[in-house]
C-alpha cells in the first residue's frame, strides 16, 4: 500500500473513509488479503461492500502512480486544515488577550511541523538497520575528509586571518566538484553560503575570480548549485523573522552544506543573560535546520581573547560552541610565513575519518590550498585533470 507511507486514517476529512482506510492499513499490517469482504469485516455497516464497489467504480485510475497522486491530495488537504485550526488558535488567544509573542512562537513552531511526518511513525531502528542508512552511500559524503550530511564543524581564526575568505573557497570549490585543499574532483554538492558580516564588494572581489577559475576545471560547472545569503547587519536567531527568513532559503535552495558567519552575529546577548543562556537558541535552531533539511553545517568563528604567548584557538563567548560541533578546528598564524597557517583542533574529533590538511596555505589561484604532512589522504578525492 503505498498511501501509507504518505497518509494516515486521521488525514480522511470523511469518517467514513478514514474507518476504511484504517480497515485496509490493519489488514495490510496483519499480512492478511486486501478486498471488499476483509475490509467490510474490519468497517461493519450493511452498506459497505456496495459503497466500496461504487468508489472503484468512480476511481478513474488505480495504478501505483495514481495511488501516489491521490494520497497527496488527501494529505495536502489534511495540512491545509491543519494550518486553518492552528491560525483560527492564534486568533482565539488573541482575542482572549494572551501573550502575542508566544502565540507568535506557538503558531511558528505549529506550521514548522506541517508536512513532517506523522507524529507516532516510529522512528527508532535496530542497530542493523541505523548500520544500512550509512553504509555505502556516497550521497551522504558532503566533503571527503572533512564533512558528511548533517556534521558540524567550526573554524576559529584571530582577527584578519580571513575566515570568510576560507569558507567562501571551501563553498565555490565543492560546489563544483573540486575538494577545497586537494582540488580533485569530487561529487559536485549544493551550498548556501550565509554572510553575515561582508558588503558585497568583499566578497565579489575574491569570490568571484575563485569561481573564474574553477569553471577552468569543473566538468560540470553550474553557478546554480552556489548561493549567497546576504545578512551584512547579522541576525538573531531567538528573533520568529530571522529564523523565518533562513528557513526560507534553506528550504529553497536544498543545500547539502551551509556555511554561515560569523557566529557572533548570529545572536544578541539580552540584558542580564550569560553568553552561554543566549548561545543556546542559536545552536537549537541550526541543529533543527540541519537534521530536517540534512545539510552539513561549517560555522565561522571568532578566537577567545588573547593573552600572553600563543593565542588559543577556542570559541569566543560561550563553552558550549567548544563542546557542540562534531569537529572543531583552529587556524594558527605562522609568523614566519604570513601566507600559511597551522590547522589544529580546539576539541577532539568526534567522529572518525576527519582529515583536515595540517597546514592551509593562500593560494594565488585557489584562495587556499592545504597541505598534509604525509600526503595527500587517500579518498581525498580524485586525481582528474588536477594532480
Amino acid at each position: 500500500m503505498e498511501a501509507i507511507d504518505i497518509v494516515e486514517a486521521s488525514d480522511f476529512y470523511n469518517p467514513g473513509h478514514a474507518a476504511i482506510f484504517q480497515a485496509m492499513e490493519d489488514l495490510f499490517a496483519e499480512g492478511s488479503v486486501i478486498d471488499y469482504t476483509t475490509v467490510a469485516s474490519k468497517v461493519g455497516g450493511e452498506d459497505i461492500i456496495s459503497r466500496l464497489s461504487q468508489m472503484q467504480i468512480n476511481t478513474p485510475s488505480a495504478g501505483t502512480n495514481a495511488v501516489t497522486a491521490y494520497a497527496r491530495i488527501v494529505y495536502d488537504k489534511s495540512m491545509s486544515r491543519k494550518i486553518f485550526r492552528q491560525i483560527d488558535e492564534a486568533r482565539e488567544g488573541i482575542l482572549n488577550g494572551n501573550d502575542p509573542y508566544q502565540l507568535a512562537d506557538d503558531l511558528e513552531h505549529a506550521l514548522t511541523t506541517v508536512g513532517s511526518a506523522h507524529a507516532d511513525e516510529i522512528e527508532s531502528m535496530t542497530l542493523d538497520e541505523l548500520q544500512a542508512t550509512v553504509t555505502n552511500n556516497e550521497e551522504d559524503v558532503i566533503i571527503p575528509g572533512m564533512l558528511n550530511r548533517e556534521w558540524r564543524t567550526i573554524i576559529v581564526a584571530p582577527e584578519g586571518m580571513g575566515k570568510s575568505t576560507i569558507l567562501r573557497a571551501i563553498a565555490i570549490s565543492s560546489s563544483q566538484g573540486l575538494h577545497p585543499f586537494s582540488h580533485r574532483e569530487i561529487r559536485p554538492i549544493r551550498v548556501l553560503i550565509v554572510d553575515l558580516e561582508n558588503p558585497k564588494e568583499a566578497i565579489l572581489e575574491t569570490g568571484a575570480e575563485l569561481m573564474k577559475y574553477v569553471k577552468m576545471w569543473s566538468k560540470d560547472y553550474d553557478p546554480s548549485r552556489l548561493r549567497i545569503f546576504r545578512r551584512p547587519a547579522g541576525i538573531d536567531l531567538r528573533r520568529a523573522k530571522d529564523r523565518s527568513d533562513l528557513r526560507r532559503e534553506i528550504a529553497f535552495h536544498k543545500p547539502d552544506l551551509v556555511c554561515i558567519g560569523p557566529v557572533i552575529k548570529m545572536y544578541q546577548k539580552k540584558g542580564g543573560e550569560s553568553y552561554e543562556d543566549s548561545a543556546d537558541a542559536a545552536m537549537a535552531e541550526l541543529d533543527q535546520l540541519r537534521t530536517r533539511y540534512g545539510f552539513a553545517l561549517l560555522l565561522e568563528h571568532h578566537a577567545a581573547k588573547g593573552s600572553k604567548g600563543e593565542r588559543d584557538m577556542t570559541p569566543f563567548g560561550s563553552q558550549r560552541w567548544m563542546s557542540w560541533p562534531d569537529a572543531g578546528k583552529g587556524l594558527y598564524p605562522n609568523k614566519d610565513d604570513p601566507t600559511r597557517m597551522r590547522v589544529d583542533t580546539f576539541r577532539g574529533d568526534r567522529l572518525r575519518g576527519i582529515q583536515w590538511p595540517d597546514e592551509i596555505i593562500r593560494d594565488r589561484n585557489w584562495l587556499v590550498s592545504g597541505s598534509w604532512k604525509n600526503g595527500i589522504p587517500e579518498g581525498i578525492g580524485q586525481p582528474g585533470r588536477l594532480k
